[in-house]
């Protein structure tokens, strides 16, 4: 009977750890989107950014938002942004951008969040499209550290604004996807790669990830 209850107690043990190990980046990593989302509410100005120009392939440092400010007509593609804690990146966001009639646009973004000890524990590709009185939908990829298979596992799904769940065949989502406007870029979202954010990362002589 002893035997039984070891053997019963081990068990449960063993479930509860391996739960734990498969969840445990989970929480860390929604803890640290809401530090990021708290710093860019409350103090955007520790956040580091910088833009691509897209003629000479050169990066160079942003000090605001307005990228024809501060260096007149140049073309980009990309802007990132980092931000540090304790002294170690723990997120850095890509901004990409197209050209129509001279003027930028914003449509997709990469969000990459790193832990203490320089694992990457999550990773959000978003594409977007704004109709109506302000309405947005967007399309995200999401993507999540799991401790006990020791790889990153994907989930996608359609936004409405306020990141409120929404299904692919509803009335707003084919509003929105008017001419294919989020469904063009979806492709581009499962193309785009870490190799993307290493490669700036060496220009940048960031530390680089593993």
């Amino acid at each position: 009977m002893k035997k039984l209850l070891l053997i019963a107690t081990l068990s449960i043990c063993s479930i509860v750890y391996s739960q734990t190990q498969t969840f445990y980046y989970t929480k860390k990593l929604k803890d640290l989107k809401t530090y990021v989302n708290n710093v860019y509410k409350s103090d955007s100005t520790i956040i580091k950014s910088y833009v691509k120009n897209s003629q000479n392939g050169k990066i160079y440092p942003l000090k605001t938002t307005d990228v024809y400010d501060e260096y007149g007509d140049m073309i980009y593609e990309n802007i990132y942004q980092i931000l540090e804690k304790d002294k170690k990146i723990v997120y850095i966001k890509q901004l990409l951008y197209y050209w129509a009639e001279g003027i930028p646009f914003n449509e997709s973004s990469y969000e990459y969040y790193f832990d203490e000890n320089k694992n990457l524990i999550g990773v959000k590709k978003s594409t977007f499209n704004s109709y109506g009185d302000f309405k947005d939908i967007s399309y995200n990829i999401e993507y999540v550290l799991n401790n006990k298979l020791g790889k990153l596992e994907k989930t996608s799904n359609y936004y409405a604004k306020g990141d409120k769940i929404v299904d692919s065949k509803s009335k707003d989502v084919k509003i929105a996807d008017k001419d294919g406007m989020i469904k063009n870029s979806i492709k581009f979202l499962n193309n785009i790669t870490i190799r993307d954010l290493e490669g700036f990362m060496k220009k940048e002589k960031i530390k680089y990830y593993k």
